[in-house]
């Protein structure tokens, strides 16, 4: 990878190492991932919950500081991880036990841990309103028309479309034949096999 400072990395870690050094600049997919789809999870949850047990959400507010929470420990946490691969910090790797390990990723760790905590205490909140909500009294049918799910009409119906779109083994064809051809060429270009690297233990 290229680093903004690849000759300072590289005399950090000018001692013979017996594994190549891998790093991370990009947080795209961890974000997006622990973000928009974990936080839709949740919303679609509080929805949900009432709807199909018939209980009212428990405590409101908390579940709105319990989304919050979670979007800001997320900023945290990546912010850290982002920089962490700026500074040529490797990924998966435990850096606590790592001999190579510099104060200059000090910061990105620090923002790791802590944007990490936010979440666990947003990830107990939000088990907390679930539960709050299962043993929650039932709702009213003034209540319960307010979760009422939205439906909508079909622009096209059965009778004008081709039956072979509705049918799941073409799909399932569609999406092999998608995944060989996205994994394919980059599993060709690792043929032959060659281990640059042999593993190692950073815990005992």
């Amino acid at each position: 990878s290229v680093l903004p400072d690849a000759q300072a990395l590289e005399l950090t870690v000018e001692a013979d190492l017996p594994f190549a050094f891998d790093v991370s600049l990009d947080e795209v997919g961890p974000s997006s991932v622990g973000t928009a789809v974990a936080l839709t999870i949740m919303s679609v949850m509080y929805w949900m919950l009432p709807y199909l047990t018939g209980k009212k959400l428990w405590n409101r507010k908390l579940a709105l500081l319990q989304v919050w929470l979670y979007f800001i420990g997320v900023l945290i946490f990546s912010r850290g991880q982002i920089q962490g691969g700026l500074d040529g910090m490797p990924r998966r790797t435990n850096i606590g036990f790592a001999g190579y390990e510099t104060s200059q990723w000090d910061l990105a760790n620090a923002l790791t841990a802590i944007g990490g905590i936010v979440m666990v205490i947003s990830g107990a909140l939000f088990f907390m309103v679930v539960i709050g909500t299962l043993l929650n009294r039932r709702m009213t049918a003034e209540e319960a028309a307010e979760v009422e799910v939205p439906t909508s009409e079909a622009i096209h119906g059965p009778e004008t479309t081709h039956p072979m779109w509705d049918r799941l083994g073409f799909w399932t064809i569609v999406a092999v034949l998608g995944v060989v051809a996205a994994y394919l060429p980059v599993l060709i270009s690792y043929l032959p096999l060659n281990n640059v690297s042999t593993g190692i233990n950073t815990i005992y």
